[in-house]
């Protein structure tokens, strides 16, 4: 009987171990950072009182996303132009209020960026604010991988093979004892 309470007290620990009110979809720790959202390509968002503009630096070109901020209708067939980082140019409309022009990865740091919009009576300066990462140094070593928690059910069943085994264990005493009357 001492060991079925051994292993009893055992699976209860494992049990108690397992992330306390945190079920599938709903951690309660904020997520590690993942070398995925470390290594995403430069963005900016910027607004004035009648546009807002998204901007995505990928693979050498700037693409632009240009909506109305009180409608957030697509703001399509306009003349857009971006100067900043080095570059003074107009960029081409790729699709209904996309815009994309050649754009060459600038150093690291901040870059401030003025972008023209013209469309039919709408005339807009955006400030915006490219910021640029430096890039990891490869003599510092080894990127730390981020820390993960198990997933809840792993302290579930551990616990239950656990207790598993203590029922067989005690089973199997009580077989090969033998059997006192009284």
């Amino acid at each position: 009987m001492k060991h079925f309470a051994i292993v009893a007290g055992l699976a209860a620990s494992l049990a108690v171990a397992a992330p306390a009110g945190a079920h599938e979809g709903h951690e309660h720790a904020a997520p590690a950072p993942t070398a995925s959202t470390t290594s995403a390509a430069p963005r900016f968002e910027a607004q004035t009182e009648d546009l807002e503009v998204v901007g995505v630096l990928d693979a050498g070109k700037l693409t632009l996303y240009v909506d109305r901020r009180q409608t957030n209708e697509p703001v399509g067939g306009a003349q857009v132009e971006v100067e900043g980082a080095g570059v003074k140019a107009l960029a081409a409309e790729t699709s209904s209020a996309t815009y994309q022009l050649p754009f060459p990865m600038p150093a690291a740091g901040k870059h401030p960026l003025t972008i023209t919009v013209q469309a039919g009576d709408l005339l807009d300066l955006v400030a915006a604010e490219l910021q640029i990462a430096a890039p990891l140094e490869s003599s510092a070593g080894p990127v730390p991988v981020a820390k993960r928690s198990p997933p809840p059910w792993l302290p579930w069943s551990v616990g239950g093979v656990v207790a598993l085994l203590g029922i067989s264990l005690v089973a199997r005493r009580r077989r090969s004892r033998p059997e006192h009357k009284d």
